[in-house]
Parts: structure tokens; C-alpha cells; sequence
């Protein structure tokens, strides 16, 4: 699915789900790069769909720090 997203953003997307319903979540690592995806989601719900080979009804953006090392 990476490689249906920006490639600057796809780095900074670190987990992801689909629903059965068509509910896409997607989990970012910071709120910058959350706004970006969202105001890119018109376009990108397709191309993720696509990849997918599955419906994409809605997405959700998330945003959740990447854990650190310990």
C-alpha cells in the first residue's frame, strides 16, 4: 500500500488497517504529515483502493508518535 502514497509521506506512515466495512486507518507519525495525507485524500483513496484490490469507503488519519527506543 507504501507505494500508493506520496513517496515523501509514505515514510512517515507506520501502520495501517482496513476494515471490512471499507474503513481505511491510517496511523502517522506526526501532525504535519496527518494534515498533508488528509487534504491528499481525494486523490489517494483510489490509488490506495486500487493497490489494495479492495474498497476504500473512508479513511481515517491518526496521528501517534513513533515509539523510541529504549
Amino acid at each position: 500500500m507504501q507505494h500508493a502514497l506520496p513517496t515523501e509521506a509514505a515514510g512517515h506512515v507506520w501502520g495501517a488497517s482496513l476494515a471490512e466495512e471499507g474503513v481505511l486507518t491510517l496511523v502517522i507519525d506526526s501532525g504535519g504529515w496527518a494534515s498533508r495525507l488528509r487534504y491528499a485524500l481525494p486523490e489517494l483513496a483510489p490509488r490506495v483502493s486500487t493497490a489494495l484490490g479492495k474498497r476504500v469507503a473512508r479513511v481515517i488519519v491518526r496521528v501517534r508518535p513513533r515509539p523510541r527506543p529504549r
